[in-house]
């Protein structure tokens, strides 16, 4: 009898112990395992997409449909966030867990971090363009700013809230502030202003042209430039490649006239040049924006050479006329006339007017220029090209410009222009390159065109 006793003892202990591991999994059932019976299931939420839940407990993981009749109890949270603990009320269909209840048990405040530039900053919100991704944060005057917030910074950001959904923004700390690009100074002088650049000419015999844009101040003794005037600019960037200047500053007004010299060319040396008056000699820089006409500077030619300054400042030549002087023929006529009896020349009773010294001539300056490059920008009014030495020019068209037959200019396009250099006007422009649209149907590469079947489609 007492074996007996045992054995109920023992049988009641595993029908308790079996009892108690069906529970372990925190899943409870009302009756068995019956199709269509409420189940529960607790644990951490690791995913949540639109029509699905995924649940995870300590010894199993469960996927859950979610439909228009589940219902949720979030607490205090908004929607449901990876990390919460809940619990889920469900149903069996066919292969399906189908949720009827979700309860948040207790919910996590989930953050985020993300770093990128600032693009844009308003009042209730900023936007930051990561290495992949710009997102677009929500912010209050709860959201904790560390630094100064300013376009272009490098930021990390912690944020709550779904990355796709304007996230809000609860601390932006500034890591890296925008760096300012480095300012340069040029002091020189204005030799030529045209279609908004000016070309600012130094002592060392080079000058360099510059953008006069919106956002330049020009400041000092003139509110306007004129050529002659001492500037001071200041830029950034690369002065070989035609900045913007950000002011320019007018250290004087004298000297503003283009003058003239005439005389005959002493030496020639690369980058110089030295021209010899009756009266003294004078020497002269040129570069690339120097304008020659007439004939090669050459030394022992007779040249007029146009200036802006004062002698004697090693100014930069603006343009130079070049002629050839004509021969002297006087020592072989002294040779003829000798052996021959010199006559006496008969008094002139009434003198000859001597005439008047011809004027110098002045430089002539061709102002059409022809260059290849490829279009940056076009439309009915102004074309801007880079052309071959990276130089940018705009230009403007008119209803005289003359284009190609059957061409229109589109960005990107290699085209040979003609201009005129005064006017910074288009006067013709032609067709050399366009660039292959790998989308045009009549790109033979482009898989799209019927008429392009493949090497398979044509061996068969």
């Amino acid at each position: 009898m007492r074996d007996k006793r045992k054995l109920l003892i023992v049988l009641c202990l595993t029908v308790a112990l079996v009892f108690s591991f069906s529970s372990c999994g925190k899943k409870s059932e009302d009756s068995a395992s019956s199709a269509g019976k409420a189940v529960t299931f607790s644990g951490e939420l690791v995913n949540a997409l639109a029509d699905k839940i995924v649940v995870k407990s300590s010894d199993d993981m469960l996927e859950f449909v979610t439909n228009d009749d589940t219902a949720y109890d979030l607490g205090d949270e908004v929607e449901l966030t990876v990390g919460d603990m809940v619990n889920v009320e469900y149903h069996e269909d066919g292969s399906d867990k189908v949720a009827d209840h979700v309860t948040v048990t207790k919910a996590v405040d989930m953050k985020h971090y993300f770093s990128g530039t600032v693009n844009d900053i308003n009042d209730d919100d900023v936007t930051v363009d990561g290495k992949n991704l710009t997102v677009h944060f929500l912010k209050d005057k709860d959201t904790e700013v560390k630094g100064k917030l300013t376009k272009g910074d490098e930021v990390k950001v912690e944020y709550t809230g779904d990355i796709s959904k304007h996230p809000y923004a609860e601390v932006i700390e500034v890591t890296k502030e925008k760096e300012e690009p480095e300012k340069h100074t040029l002091d020189g002088n204005v030799a030529e202003l045209e279609n908004k650049t000016v070309l600012v000419s130094i002592q060392s015999a080079k000058a360099y042209r510059f953008n006069i844009a919106d956002s330049t101040k020009i400041t000092g003794k003139a509110d306007n430039l004129k050529v002659g005037y001492d500037v001071e600019v200041t830029y950034t960037g690369d002065i070989d490649r035609v900045p913007d200047a950000i002011t320019i500053e007018v250290m004087s007004t004298a000297d503003s006239a283009v003058k003239e010299i005439s005389g005959t060319v002493d030496s020639v040396k690369d980058g110089s040049f030295i021209l010899k008056t009756k009266t003294s000699s004078y020497s002269f820089a040129t570069d690339s924006s120097t304008k020659y006409t007439g004939e090669k500077i050459k030394a022992g030619r007779l040249a007029t050479v146009s200036y802006v300054g004062k002698l004697g400042n090693d100014e930069r030549a603006v343009g130079v006329y070049t002629v050839i002087p004509k021969k002297d023929d006087s020592s072989k006529n002294k040779d003829k006339e000798k052996g021959k009896k010199k006559k006496e020349p008969m008094p002139d009773p009434k003198p000859k007017p001597q005439p008047k010294p011809k004027p110098s001539p002045k430089p002539v300056v061709d102002p059409k220029i022809t260059t290849k490059g490829s279009i940056v920008t076009v439309d009915n009014k102004n074309l801007k090209i880079q052309d071959d030495n990276d130089n940018a020019i705009t230009l403007k068209i008119d209803k005289n410009s003359k284009i190609a037959s059957g061409y229109i200019p589109a960005e990107g396009d290699i085209v040979k222009v003609i201009y005129n250099k005064n006017k910074m006007l288009l006067i013709e422009i032609q067709l050399i390159e366009r660039p292959v649209d790998p989308d045009d149907p009549d790109n033979p590469d482009n898989p799209d065109d019927p008429n392009n079947q493949g090497d398979d489609q044509s061996n068969q």
